[in-house]
């Protein structure tokens, strides 16, 4: 392999061992925001589900823990959704590579959204800001899985119009027949803006779902979270059915920094996935 491993070595399932990925194609998604599209150097597949992370290193710089943005079930498309950091050492050196250039991956690591647990469900999924790359990778597993799923819901908020990530995807899931996507900011500034103006809280009343059999994913800052987790029980869905990844807790990666504890639990290592209830008592002293 590559000479270094961080810290574990010997791992049976080389978890621990970066593989050597190249960056071929760069989205500026926002001012502070990139798109990565990367390819893996060697020719063995690299299975992961929506939900799940990679550690990514910036040879030189560190390495961070990221979500996948993509869905496996896109062959070749293997993708990282990374905001620029003034004091982040990793995102900057992250931001400044081009086309060509190398970076390590570990993983995939992490649970998943438990996407199968309900057959047929209808999925509402719940983002906000920075939140939405794990939740585009869950609504194209979906939409490539059609017809295991019901209706799907993609709710996202963000503080701005420019400050959305995906917009060509956003644009094509409004058309789109296949889902219901609708769109919060907090202010439109003056933008000529089609959607919802307002939180994404705003947005749960026009999901015409059936509590019985939804599974509601989201990802966001905590002040969206909880909000939209009391509309959609009020909806009559059960706190087991209402999964919160919780990857923005995140530094190490591997449960050694101790950033991300939430009771007694890592959310790198023992989520990033957790249910409502599960956060409810992970949040209490």
């Amino acid at each position: 392999m590559h000479g270094h491993t961080h810290g574990t070595s010997g791992d049976p399932d080389n978890l621990y061992l970066p593989r050597l990925a190249e960056i071929k194609a760069i989205h500026q998604e926002t001012p502070t925001e990139r798109t990565f599209s990367l390819a893996l150097l060697d020719d063995e597949p690299f299975d992961y589900l929506p939900g799940q992370f990679a550690l990514v290193s910036v040879f030189g710089a560190g390495e961070i823990p990221l979500g996948l943005a993509s869905s496996a079930s896109r062959p070749g498309l293997l993708q990282i959704t990374c905001r620029r950091y003034p004091l982040g050492l990793v995102t900057c050196a992250l931001h400044k590579l081009e086309v060509g250039d190398q970076i390590g991956l570990r993983g995939p690591m992490g649970n998943a959204f438990p996407l199968h647990d309900v057959p047929g469900a209808d999925l509402v999924l719940v983002a906000g800001g920075i939140g939405l790359p794990t939740l585009r990778a869950a609504l194209m597993y979906a939409l490539d899985n059609r017809a295991d799923f019901g209706k799907l819901f993609l709710l996202y908020g963000a503080v701005a119009p420019d400050a959305r990530l995906y917009v060509d995807d956003l644009n094509e899931w409004t058309r789109s027949e296949e889902v219901t996507c609708l769109q919060a900011v907090d202010r439109a500034d003056g933008v000529d803006w089609p959607h919802h103006e307002g939180f994404v809280t705003d947005l749960v009343a026009q999901c015409d779902l059936n509590p019985d059999r939804s599974l509601a994913l989201m990802c966001g800052p905590p002040a969206m979270v909880g909000p939209v987790a009391g509309l959609l029980m009020e909806k009559g869905m059960s706190d087991e059915r209402i999964m919160v990844n919780m990857e923005a807790n995140m530094q190490c990666g591997v449960g050694k920094c101790g950033h991300c504890a939430l009771g007694d639990k890592y959310v790198c290592t023992d989520g990033p996935v957790f249910t409502w209830r599960e956060v409810q008592t992970l949040r209490e002293p």
